[in-house]
């Protein structure tokens, strides 16, 4: 490409970043209005009279990528489906809770029939081809990765560092990535089995440990499965226990390559990249570092010389020691060194999240109360505060430090600190001196002190108290606040709207309101395009029983549940399927739903339906007015015990 010719784009492209939310020519979308069926109803909805609202140009891009997602899916199901004699039987589709028939998975009717994947005519294989060609050249970061393609290969410096923080910046808007992946990670019979799935539940890939055989008398369980950020990997904790339930044994953390290519998936069981060894503790969260080099977890660390037990963050590297470029300059038996796992901080308890604006230069955000050497008198004391990771290297030793960035107040009950990039940088959403308080990581976004002396920036946006839980929608444009105090039957769900409410050095504290819902709402997740929330509530229970019944209040593990999913745009409230989710959901990842929300998503990719798991096996539901989802129709999956989404 030709200097000028790039100047040009770029140019165009800084003209797209300063449009990115403005509003479109006229465009009416048909299926703007939620519709009413058996099964799922609408609390809000609005009449045919209604006038459909226009789209912004975020949520017209949101739709292209989300038609993508479909049109890439079947393009891969078509794919998989010719290198294949045998036709492939899709499960059969369960009935809603209500009783109500499901949806007729064929053109004939019948629910209890079976589907198969057949490969598709040739005409409508080439208008899927043509049809992704076109939604491609719709979606402006195709052409900023082919400018910086151009740019890389003409050596043109200054454009590529240009496109580059341009790309940057749009995926912080719009973190729905172009890679697709849509595979869901599934534990079945009771964890005895790791297996990745799609094409409707159909189509399986069986992922194999190190080590098939196990010690006699110990028994063996998966848990915890976790992708990484760009979907190209997926980690698994192996526990080992002894056969009587006598104790624990040991611990491992596996790490595979996730297959995407439709002619070998399914075909051969996958063995693991890599296999930690044995690990300090037995771990009960995992996540990778965005840049995917590294593996981070929460393990239990057993006592010590009488002490109480600890949680600790450890660190696999795990990268390193996979990647054969890596083992330049190194003599041969470094290569092949012990993988020692490393462990970074010890407290009880131990919460933490990695930044989110460069995932080359992330580190760890986390909220722990731990043992501190006093400076004035040399004394250890315990401390409970924010802490950020520092590394340093020192004579090619490697330091790990921490530096505190918020204190935390002991009485305050609060676990996950939240990075986020709202207004660029880094920043993280904490609980600080009772108030929800976002604060600047970044050095460049300062303020001034009460002295005049700069500081990094920090904003209160409002009060809480009791139990209080928080997510940030992945592209930073809000965030929801769950507060619950049953001794003095205080309960609200908030949203606090506008990325300038999060950004610390905007004095905005954007539109603030509570989430229009009467039911009990215990945890919630974001959907991957940051539009819709999906809520478990508790059926029956309401706001006015914690503030009646107070401490007798309670939700038992075995209490029915219900979804409902909030829609941002249209500020409408939709409920779906009652079940009873299974107690190893509800005693690990309910609780702290904010911690775990990094690695488990309920969401499809295109945010358009989501999966669940009950004793009956996996379950997945698409949202109303869906007519093309990547999960399509309602499907159940038997003989699955839990099951993660991927976000692409």
């Amino acid at each position: 490409m030709k200097p000028f010719a790039l100047c040009i784009l770029i140019i165009a492209s800084t003209s797209f970043g300063f449009s990115l939310f403005q509003r479109l020519p006229p465009l009416i979308v048909k299926s703007r209005l939620y519709s009413t069926n058996a099964d799922v109803k609408s609390i809000t909805s609005n009449t045919n009279t209604t006038p459909q609202p226009q789209l912004t140009q975020k949520e017209y891009l949101i739709a292209i990528r989300n038609r993508l997602f479909t049109v890439e899916e079947q393009i891969w199901l078509h794919e998989y489906a010719t290198a294949r004699t045998n036709k492939v039987a899709l499960p059969k589709l369960k009935g809603p809770a209500n009783n109500a028939a499901p949806p007729s998975p064929n053109p004939t009717g019948d629910a209890n029939s079976k589907k198969t994947i057949e490969p598709l005519s040739e005409s409508k294989y080439a208008e899927l081809l043509r049809a992704r060609g076109d939604l491609l050249d719709e979606y402006p970061l195709t052409k900023l990765y082919t400018d910086l393609y151009d740019a890389q290969k003409n050596n043109l410096t200054y454009a590529a560092i240009y496109l580059d923080r341009l790309i940057n910046n749009y995926n912080r808007q719009l973190p729905i990535p172009l890679e697709h992946v849509n595979q869901i990670a599934v534990l079945s019979f009771s964890g005895q089995v790791m297996n990745l799935m799609r094409g409707q539940g159909a189509l399986y890939h069986h992922l194999l440990p190190a080590n098939v055989l196990t010690e006699p008398g110990v028994k063996r369980q998966f848990q915890h499965p976790a992708f990484s950020t760009t979907g190209k990997y997926v980690a698994f904790a192996e526990l080992h226990f002894k056969a009587d339930n006598a104790g624990f044994v040991r611990s491992d953390a596996l790490v595979f390559e996730v297959p995407k290519d439709p002619k070998t998936y399914g075909a051969t069981d996958s063995s693991p990249l890599f296999d930690s060894g044995e690990l300090p503790g037995a771990p009960f969260f995992l996540r990778f570092s965005p840049d995917e080099e590294s593996l981070a977890m929460l393990c239990t660390s057993p006592a010590v010389d009488g002490g109480q037990p600890c949680t600790a963050i450890v660190l696999l590297e795990w990268g390193k020691y996979f990647r054969r470029d890596s083992w330049a300059g190194q003599a041969a038996a470094a290569r092949f060194a012990p993988r020692k796992a490393l462990t970074l901080i010890q407290g009880n308890p131990v919460f933490f999240t990695y930044t989110t604006a460069s995932a080359k230069n992330a580190t760890i955000v986390a909220h722990c109360q731990k043992e501190v050497v006093n400076p004035s008198t040399g004394a250890s004391v315990v401390e409970k505060a924010v802490w950020m990771l520092q590394r340093q290297d020192t004579g090619g030793v490697r330091d790990f430090l921490w530096n505190k960035i918020s204190d935390s107040d002991p009485q305050q009950r609060w676990s996950t600190p939240i990075c986020h990039s709202a207004g660029g940088g880094d920043n993280v959403l904490v609980v600080e001196d009772g108030f929800l308080t976002t604060k600047a990581l970044s050095r460049w976004k300062r303020s001034l002190d009460a002295d005049g002396a700069p500081k990094l920036a920090s904003k209160r946006l409002r009060a809480v108290k009791g139990q209080v839980q928080f997510l940030v929608a992945p592209d930073g444009s809000k965030a929801v606040v769950l507060e619950e105090d049953v001794n003095t039957g205080h309960y609200s769900l908030t949203v606090i709207d506008g990325e300038d409410a999060l950004d610390p050095v905007n004095p905005s504290l954007g539109t603030q309101y509570e989430l229009p819902q009467d039911k009990l709402t215990i945890a919630f997740w974001f959907s991957p395009d940051s539009t819709k929330l999906l809520c478990l509530t508790a059926q029956g229970k309401s706001k006015e029983d914690v503030t009646n019944q107070k401490s007798a209040f309670k939700v038992g593990l075995n209490s029915e549940m219900q979804w409902t999913v909030f829609n941002f745009p249209l500020q409408e409230l939709g409920e779906y399927d009652s079940f009873k989710p299974t107690p190893y959901f509800m005693k690990t990842y309910v609780p702290f739903f904010s911690q775990y929300a990094q690695v488990y998503n309920p969401w499809a990719p295109d945010s358009r339906s989501f999966i669940y798991m009950t004793a009956a096996g996996l379950s997945h539901t698409p949202l109303v007015g869906s007519k093309y989802c990547l999960g399509m129709d309602r499907w159940q999956n038997q003989g699955a015990t839990f099951g993660t989404w991927t976000r692409q």
